[in-house]
């Protein structure tokens, strides 16, 4: 039986239940199919670039040692389950098979947290793990009118080119120490892994919001991120492009994917169209 749910603006078409996203609407963009089969060996033309992915210009494959191996191809993922927990290997497949299949629709996502204030301005958290980005963007949605995305922020361009961000749609993934932050009590949400106390909360999701016009770095220093630890003497819109570049979730994996000139395009656009600010002190919140 084939249901279908919303993720970061595509509608995807499963064989699989996730309990974690909500169901879509008829019109709820471009689908990408999601099926449990068998899978045989990973195809000898793909460049194995890491130890568990092996990549290529219209196909790439993904897996867990002894839980799940995933087939990704323009419009669909396939998945095999080995020995895993399904809440498991639904939250794999939600991070790197997603973020593969989203780059061979050539759309990008920032890792990045966000959720709309009360005036319905987007606020967008980027940073490493355990800067509190999804902390803050929770509380923030609390207080006002919902949750954009916790970990994965895709970013597109209106007809007036404006930077647009589509919601993520699958909660907010929280410590306890960010849940107690919140105020919140420690059996909120829904377990994600069984050896982890890491919970899926159901927040608000904010059903209409403006434009991204700012990017809020957390940690670390924006100026030691990118490829050049020179970026600040770089030009702005250089250094800014640099910036995106290097928090877009699965850049490893665009070159091989052979989608380099849209990436390019996507972080150029981006670059001209929002700034660049310093967290504010009434967001700075730790314990993601």
């Amino acid at each position: 039986m084939t249901s279908y749910y919303s993720y970061c603006g595509f509608r995807l078409a499963s064989e699989l239940t996730f309990p974690e996203l909500r169901r879509a609407p008829d019109n709820a963009g471009k689908i990408i199919s999601i099926q449990k089969c068998r899978l045989g060996r990973v195809p000898s033309n793909l460049n194995r670039y890491g130890p568990n992915w092996a990549v290529g210009p219209d196909e790439a494959w993904w897996w867990f040692p002894k839980i799940a191996r995933f087939r990704i191809q323009p419009g669909q993922i396939s998945v095999e389950f080995l020995d895993g927990n399904e809440s498991l290997i639904r939250s794999l497949l939600l991070e790197a098979p997603m973020i593969l299949a989203m780059i061979f629709e050539n759309t990008f996502c920032l890792n990045a947290a966000a959720a709309a204030a009360l005036e319905g301005e987007p606020r967008v958290f980027c940073g490493a793990s355990g800067s509190g980005r999804s902390t803050a963007a929770a509380r923030i949605a609390l207080q006002g009118e919902g949750l954009i995305s916790d970990s994965l922020l895709r970013i597109g361009f209106s007809e007036n080119d404006e930077a647009i961000a589509h919601s993520q749609g699958s909660g907010a993934l929280l410590w306890p120490k960010a849940i107690c932050c919140l105020g919140l009590t420690q059996n909120s949400g829904m377990q994600v892994r069984p050896e982890l106390p890491l919970r899926r909360l159901f927040l608000k999701i904010a059903r209409s919001f403006g434009p991204v016009s700012d990017v809020f770095w957390k940690s670390p220093d924006p100026s030691t991120i990118g490829p050049e630890n020179n970026v600040d003497k770089l030009p702005p819109a250089r250094r800014k492009f640099v910036r995106f570049a290097s928090i877009t979730a699965g850049r490893l994996w665009i070159e091989p994917a052979e989608r380099s000139y849209a990436h390019f395009s996507w972080c150029h656009r981006l670059a001209q169209r929002t700034q660049i600010r310093p967290v504010p002190s009434t967001y700075d919140v730790k314990g993601e």
